[in-house]
């Protein structure tokens, strides 16, 4: 048994038909690209009442990346959770992860306008930071599915790698911290469509992270959001960013 078409899990059955190859298949990588591997049990989170798993979503993420939109950097799940060790925000993880072979051409994230940190809160909530960069401009927004979600902790995070990573590039530690504050003391919580269920954050985040991209307004609907899932699915099988 393989799994069926891409094209074919937007519809009911064609996605019925991916999720049950999956169900039989969970530690087998059903595509895998660059550095992105996704099992069987991975698909499964895509059912319609689940709560998407990291590698789905980090999938998703890196096809925006590749994508090229301009001046757009979408970083993978597991940067923001390397930032954090034993509760605590450490700043050495991401350095590794800039000296990985991959990633040496990214030698300056301000070199972007606009940088996307999917983030994974406490291990059940997905969210999404935006840091625009633009001189004299510069801004944190929080997108929450969640309604009253606040990120406080994670704002300060981002915020300190922004710090420690301008510091790395340009020596100048009085701006770094100056940056720093800013960005705290502005951070905006922006208005975006809500989750009605405990379960859809993590596929709101990804069309969050696209309609960004794209920047078109966001207007989508709940029941979207659930249909969005075989429109992720078939990206991922077909390791392309399509709608």
């Amino acid at each position: 048994m393989h799994y069926p078409p891409p094209n074919t899990v937007l519809e009911d059955d064609g996605f019925e038909k991916l999720i049950l190859y999956c169900h039989q298949n969970k530690d087998k990588v059903v595509v895998g690209w660059d550095n992105c591997v996704l099992y069987g049990k991975s698909f499964e989170t895509l059912q319609d009442t689940a709560w998407l798993c990291d590698e789905i979503i980090s999938g998703y993420f890196m096809l925006l990346q590749e994508k090229g939109f301009n001046k757009k950097y979408f970083f993978h799940t597991m940067f923001a959770a390397q930032l954090v060790k034993n509760g605590t925000y450490t700043y050495e993880n991401a350095q590794r992860y800039f000296g990985t072979k991959r990633r040496r051409h990214l030698q300056n994230i301000f070199m972007y306008d606009h940088v996307f940190f999917p983030i994974n809160k406490g291990g059940y909530h997905w969210i999404l930071i935006k840091y625009d960069a633009t001189k004299d401009k510069e801004l944190i927004n929080v997108y929450d599915p969640w309604r009253t979600g606040k990120s406080p902790v994670w704002v300060d995070r981002i915020t300190q790698f922004l710090s420690d990573e301008y510091e790395r590039c340009y020596k100048n530690k009085k701006y770094a911290v100056a940056l720093r504050e800013k960005l705290r003391n502005n951070a905006v919580y922006a208005s975006c469509p809500k989750q009605t269920n405990t379960w859809d954050c993590g596929v709101y985040v990804c069309l969050f992270g696209y309609y960004l991209a794209m920047e078109k307004k966001m207007n989508f609907s709940p029941e979207y959001v659930t249909k969005y899932r075989r429109t992720i699915a078939k990206c991922l099988l077909n390791k392309k960013l399509s709608m």
